[in-house]
């Protein structure tokens, strides 16, 4: 009989797995995010250069993986809507911008967030 304990770190352990998985599909089929993480590796690039603190790591940090956050549930949702409603409908339309509207809210927020680091970094 297996412990609690040893079934909650095997279902979590199942649970970690699907969640990489769904990254992975992500990667393969989102044009969007591929261009997200490029943008993510340049920003820890010039981080390095530019020697920045712990603190401004984890400001970047935070700013990039809500942004990645932001657009796997956006392609979750729309997934879900393409898979529910396959025709093309307005509302479905209406619905699939809101949620890529709250993924360039994310990315705003970061890039204002980027800015006020390297700008700090750059000029002061």
């Amino acid at each position: 009989m297996i412990s609690k304990a040893k079934r909650h770190i095997k279902d979590s352990s199942k649970s970690i797995v699907h969640a990489f998985r769904g990254v992975r599909y992500a990667y393969v089929s989102e044009r969007n995010l591929r261009t997200e993480i490029a943008i993510i590796l340049v920003v820890y690039s010039a981080a390095i250069l530019l020697d920045f603190s712990y603190i401004e790591y984890a400001i970047v940090t935070l700013a990039s993986f809500s942004v990645l956050g932001a657009e796997l549930l956006n392609t979750a949702i729309e997934e879900s809507w393409n898979k529910l409603h396959p025709d093309h409908h307005d509302h479905v339309g209406k619905i699939k911008d809101i949620a890529s509207a709250g993924v360039l809210c994310f990315g705003f927020g970061a890039g204002i967030a980027g800015l006020f680091v390297f700008v700090h970094h750059l000029f002061f």
